[in-house]
């Protein structure tokens, strides 16, 4: 018997919101939008991973550290890490400094509600 990972979770403080930037900043595709106040959305990502967005009701004040326990980032990868930095920097993304390690650049930046991020592009790949 197989599994894989069809989607994650992520709970926000203005679903309608954050579920607009990433179809506008990242480019995901809408999947589906419950019919609840304030409604969850499924949105996809062009490597086909599932993003659902549902409504928070409470929350933790500081905003984590890569280092902290739990879940802490989603790396996006892309194959023209300096384009797609360009057009998210244009498009309001701040970023922390580049780092490259051999032939890998990385770069980690927030969502507007503080999630963490980042873009790789991968010299050799992982798999």
């Amino acid at each position: 018997m197989e599994c894989r990972l069809e989607h994650m979770g992520l709970a926000a403080k203005n679903t309608t919101d954050l579920a607009r930037w990433y179809q506008e900043v990242l480019g995901w595709e809408l999947l589906w939008i419950t019919d609840e106040t304030p409604p969850a959305y499924f949105l996809k990502e062009p490597g086909g991973m599932i993003l659902e967005i549902i409504p928070a009701t409470g929350g933790n004040e500081a905003i984590p550290t890569r280092s902290d326990a739990g879940w802490r980032h989603a790396a996006l990868l892309t194959d023209d890490f300096n384009a797609l930095y360009q057009k998210l920097s244009e498009a309001g993304v701040k970023f922390e400094p580049v780092l490259i390690s051999g032939k890998n650049k990385v770069a980690f930046f927030r969502d507007p509600e503080g999630n963490l991020l980042h873009l790789i592009q991968r010299g050799e790949p992982l798999i």
